[in-house]
């Protein structure tokens, strides 16, 4: 779903049966698990998928598909959080690592003249 998605992206879905040609849903296709894909054409028993990224083909798309299989209707993109939560992990790394490299401990000496 590349440019709308990208992989790892977090999604928020909602279960609904108000879907619209245009809309980005998820469809459970059985073995294949679920897929993310924007809806070309609607009727009242079928949906037909189609991807955002037209330089790769997908076997899901362009064939009927029961409206049934669908799950749910996107509603907010939460990949800010997955790239804030990557990159609060890797400072929380980062800095765990710069301790046990560089502990800042001085050592001082007790001098008699």
């Amino acid at each position: 779903m590349q440019p709308s998605l990208a992989s790892g992206d977090l999604i928020l879905t909602r279960r609904t049966t108000g879907i619209s040609v245009g809309d980005i849903v998820v469809v459970d296709v059985g073995d294949a698990g679920k897929i993310i894909k924007r809806v070309s054409e609607l009727d009242a028993e079928t949906v037909v998928l189609a991807g955002d990224n037209s330089r790769l083909a997908s076997s899901f798309c362009d064939y009927p598909h029961k409206r049934s299989t669908i799950v749910g209707k996107f509603l907010l993109n939460f990949s800010f959080l997955s790239r804030w939560y990557s990159l609060a992990m890797w400072t929380a790394d980062r800095r765990s690592c710069d301790k046990i490299n560089n502990p800042r401990v001085t050592v001082s000496r007790n001098r008699h003249i």
